[in-house]
């Protein structure tokens, strides 16, 4: 026992509809952990299973806290709900139980992490390539330089310190990958062979990225700036060309009003959406301190 680490590590996982598996890959966890800490603790957040789950959690012997999620909520925050209970100098985040890991990984984790980093990502040697693509160009067109390259995790070993610096950031998380990264703390990756496939849909994917993009990028407010004066452009050169089509031109009395009318209505119609997309990243920028999640029930076994 004196050769374990004395460092107090929690391991904070979710629970989304896992009753088949939860027992044995806690087994599996536990085993990792009884041999290499001295302290530790469990945090299982249930985040609105509805095949039994939370009655499975209940019932094992295992000592752990286990919070119950009043609805469904998205991977980030059901992990932060689980965080703020967490008493650990270090925290493990596992947002997925199904995902094939060899949990002896997590002490390689360990390691990097007492090398000097606050956060360490275990990553998969390889991910899809919708995953690569919107990777490379968030890390092109982040707003505040992470240091480093950000990259798809299936697991999140952070430190205390570092998660007081993401409070201190801001309260709500999108993607957690890009706020540790962010943090300007160090961090480091341990690659392995995973066969990582989240769980989430396609319509979800896609609305995932977009979050991540508008949240931590300039860039979707950068595409509709200049989509608005694009558009702008046109409708003042519909304008002009009518009033040209008008003095020099024989046309159909009325079509230069209406087609005048029309394009200074659009003209100050793109106008004012350039400016209310200013508006509403600023509004964005200065209400990221909402709570992320709302809890139904607070266990302690």
């Amino acid at each position: 026992m004196k050769y374990l680490y004395e460092n107090y590590v929690s391991v904070v996982a979710v629970i989304s509809d896992d009753a088949d598996i939860i027992l044995k890959k806690i087994d599996q966890l536990d085993q990792v952990m009884r041999e290499n800490f001295r302290y530790y603790e469990y945090v299982f957040v249930d985040n609105h299973s509805a095949d039994g789950s939370l009655e499975v959690l209940k019932g094992m012997d295992q000592k752990c806290t286990i919070v119950e999620l009043a609805k469904k909520h998205k991977l980030p925050q059901a992990v932060m709900a689980g965080i703020d209970c967490a008493i650990g100098d270090y925290i493990f985040e596992i947002e997925d139980l199904r995902v094939d890991i060899d949990f002896r990984l997590l002490m390689d984790m360990y390691e990097t992490c007492q090398q000097g980093n606050d956060f360490v990502f275990l990553t998969p040697r390889s991910s899809r390539s919708a995953s690569r693509v919107f990777y490379r160009i968030l890390n092109q067109q982040l707003r505040y330089s992470a240091g480093g390259e950000i990259t798809s995790s299936v697991c999140i070993l952070s430190s205390r310190r570092g998660q007081n610096k993401v409070a201190d950031m801001g309260d709500y998380i999108v993607n957690r990958n890009v706020a540790y990264a962010a943090a300007g703390l160090n961090y480091a990756h341990v690659e392995a062979d995973i066969d990582y496939r989240n769980r989430r849909g396609a319509l979800s994917n896609v609305n995932f990225m977009m979050d991540t993009f508008i949240f931590y990028t300039d860039l979707v407010i950068r595409m509709l700036s200049a989509a608005a004066a694009v558009f702008l452009i046109i409708s003042v050169c519909i304008g002009i060309y009518s009033v040209l089509s008008y003095i020099f031109e024989d046309i159909t009395p009325g079509w230069t009003s209406t087609i005048m009318f029309i394009s200074f209505g659009f003209t100050g119609l793109f106008a004012i959406l350039a400016v209310v997309s200013k508006y509403l990243d600023q509004i964005l920028k200065n209400t990221s301190h909402s709570k992320q999640y709302v809890f139904r029930d607070f266990i302690k076994k």
